[in-house]
Formats: C-alpha cells, sequence, structure tokens
C-alpha cells in the first residue's frame, strides 16, 4: 500500500547496494544526474532495477495494493467494465488490456466478473503489459485456467503492432500504475526552475542538488517567477512520452475506454512527494537504490492532459471512495458478508480500508477516457466534450 506520503526519513541513512556503487561511478565519470534519470535506473536498470527483479506486491514483499486487500475492488472494476462493453454495442470481440498487472489478482477478480456475462467472456482476449518476469511468472500461473486467450507483453511495442492490425475495441485498465512511472523533479531558483539533481558528496554517499535552468516550459507547468527558492515541482515525463503514445496508438483502429486508479492530486501543484517503500516501511528515496519501490503522487490534471493528447476524450475525477460508492460496494459487501459469515468481519474490514475518508477512500482517485465515438462512460457522470 503506497498511499500515505511522509516525510522521508533523515538524509543521512544510506545502503551500499549494487546500483549505488553504478551510479557512484556514472557519476565520478560523467558528473550528476537528473532525478528522473536516478529515479528511471532504480527502477528499469536492466541489471539492478527494482522493477525487473523484485516481486514487489505482498505480503511477504515492499507493499500491497487494492485488489490485495479485497476481491471487491476488482469485481466491480469488472462489473464497470462489462457495462462499457455493452455501451460499446456488446462486440464479439473484446481486448482488455491491464498495465502493470501485480500478481495478477486485479485480473482475477474481474474474471469473476465476466463470467456472469458469459458472451462478454467468450468475446475476451486478455492482454498484460508487463516487464517484469518474476510477476509474469505468477500471472501466467493465476490466469492460465482462467483465461481462454491470453497474451503478454514486455514492452509497448508488441501492443501497437496488434493496435494497427485489428479493429477490435479496447478497455484499459491501470491501477497503481501511473504513480510507478518515474518523475521528473524540479527546483525553484532565483526566479527559475532548474533540473534537481543527484550527485556525490565529498564521502561518496548520493545526495539531491540544483543543476542548470531548464529551457522548455509547459503550460501546465506552475511558474517559477517570484517563487522562493528551494521549492520542488514534479512532472511525470512518461505520461506524455509513452502512455499517451500507447493509448493513441490502440485507438488508430479501435474505439478505447480507459481507467486509472492512484493516489495523488486532482490540480497541479508545487510539493515533493518522491518517496520510497521497501519491506513496508519509508525509507529516504536516496538510501537504497534498486532495492526499494520509489513513487509519486500522480497529478490529474496532467493525466487529463495526457488523454487529451491521445485523442481521448477525459471524464471528471472521482475519488476512489466515490468511485467504488457508485459502483455499489456497500451492497456487495453486505451481500458478501452474509454468504461467508465467518468472514463477515474481514471482508467489512476490507472495505473500510478501502473507503477511508482520510485514507484510501480519499487519496486515491479515479480517472476515466473515452475515444469520442462511444458514450460517456459509465458513472462518470460530469465528462468534459
Amino acid at each position: 500500500m503506497r498511499y500515505q506520503h511522509q516525510e522521508p526519513p533523515a538524509t543521512t541513512a544510506r545502503r551500499i547496494t549494487p546500483l549505488t556503487v553504478k551510479l557512484q561511478n556514472k557519476i565520478a565519470s560523467r558528473g550528476p544526474i537528473s532525478v528522473a534519470a536516478y529515479v528511471d535506473a532504480c527502477l528499469m536498470d536492466a541489471e539492478e532495477g527494482y522493477y525487473i527483479h523484485s516481486p514487489a506486491i505482498g505480503a511477504e514483499a515492499d507493499f500491497v495494493t487494492a485488489p490485495e486487500i479485497s476481491q471487491i475492488f476488482g469485481e466491480l472494476i469488472g462489473v464497470w467494465s462489462a457495462v462499457v462493453w455493452q455501451h460499446m454495442g456488446s462486440p464479439g470481440q473484446l481486448n482488455l488490456l491491464e498495465l502493470g498487472p501485480g500478481r495478477g489478482t486485479l485480473m482475477v477478480d474481474l474474471l469473476r466478473a465476466f463470467a456472469k456475462v458469459p458472451k462478454l467472456a467468450e468475446a475476451l482476449h486478455v492482454h498484460l503489459l508487463e516487464i517484469n518476469p518474476t510477476l509474469r511468472q505468477q500471472q501466467e500461473n493465476v490466469l492460465k485456467h482462467r483465461a481462454a486467450r491470453l497474451t503478454h507483453h514486455a514492452n509497448p511495442t508488441s501492443l501497437c503492432d496488434i493496435a494497427r492490425e485489428t479493429d477490435v475495441p479496447w478497455i484499459v485498465i491501470g491501477n497503481e500504475f501511473l504513480d510507478a512511472q518515474g518523475v521528473r523533479q524540479l527546483v525553484s531558483q532565483n526566479g527559475k526552475w532548474h533540473e534537481r539533481t543527484v550527485e556525490c558528496a565529498a564521502n561518496g554517499e548520493l545526495m539531491f542538488g540544483v543543476g542548470e535552468a531548464v529551457k522548455e516550459h509547459f503550460s501546465n507547468w506552475p511558474d517559477a517567477a517570484n517563487r522562493p527558492d528551494g521549492q520542488i515541482f514534479e512532472t511525470i515525463p512518461a505520461l506524455g512520452n509513452s502512455v499517451a503514445p500507447l493509448l493513441q496508438a490502440l485507438t488508430h483502429r479501435s474505439p478505447v475506454a480507459c481507467l486509472f486508479i492512484d493516489y495523488g492530486h486532482v490540480q497541479t501543484a508545487v510539493g515533493e512527494t518522491l518517496q520510497a517503500m521497501r519491506r513496508h516501511a519509508y525509507e529516504h528515496p536516496l538510501t537504497s537504490p534498486g532495492e526499494a519501490d520509489l513513487t509519486v503522487h500522480v497529478d490529474f490534471a496532467e493525466v487529463a492532459c495526457a488523454l487529451q493528447r491521445a485523442g481521448l476524450i477525459p471524464h471528471a475525477v472521482l475519488s476512489q471512495a466515490e468511485f467504488l460508492g457508485r459502483l455499489g460496494i456497500v451492497e456487495r459487501t453486505s451481500h458478501l458478508m452474509a454468504a461467508n459469515p465467518a468472514r463477515a468481519a474481514e471482508i467489512e474490514s476490507a472495505t473500510m480500508r478501502l473507503m477511508a475518508p482520510n485514507g484510501m477512500g480519499s487519496r486515491f482517485k479515479a480517472i476515466a477516457g473515452c475515444s469520442p465515438q462511444l458514450l460517456p462512460l459509465p458513472i462518470f457522470d460530469c465528462i468534459s466534450r
């Protein structure tokens, strides 16, 4: 569970990991690197990257996600997806794509809901975008007897190839996917935004620094003029560089509907949210390079812009509590408790955790988008067209 941002522990905390040494050598030979390059290395380095090798999710790993907390979460997203399929005209073929599917828990629950709509289950071709080979194997193990057609993708290229060759509609689901896409940090200095960097102190320890003033400026960035020195602004480059192009490729010949759920804020704001989690505890982002999960709070205004760039119509953002409440989580919880009286307290507690006003219920948000030819997506009743 990665939603609760805390002040990072003391900056003196450090562990010498294999990636630490690799980064120290790189910085020594080439100079400071951007925070974006640091995060990308921590998560995606081919030899030492966290997402390449770590199982990450689960009680024995570093964090848990909503599907691991309650099956109801995935079942309700399945219900939502089934209604979207009906809005598409109940096509005889449907591509369902999950981005970053973790251990496959969410997809298992989605398929359980789809099983109650036989024509949908028959139409379904499941696609999973997952770079972690360990997680791909776990997904294969739990889904091989549940999904008649299942295709794994280690990168977006094969998805784009499929999109060019088919007119089959797509439903795209991303739960806690956007927060893991890496972050670029800018720091205010002398009325301008500067690249925030990672460099080495005199003793070789990694530390944050301030690089050169950035030359580009996007319309959604706050103005740095007259801003106090040292303020941090975060942006997720992958939203424009990879997520939007992927969604745009999927729309080449086919209608697309997408749903993203993550923790974050509705409006663009200044402030640092970069955090590291290892073994269910927070630590400073420079403590364990390659061995801790690094995430940021998602700027949903930036997500909406990315959806627009992909040619989709972004819908109004809902809190997770609103999203699940409109889908009937209270009724589904009551039904499940009645059917499983021995687990009633556990089931109720899990739902309360998902809906907590000062916890996941408010800190997590949901945003949807769709191709212009589709009807407004269910429960997202406020839409900008």
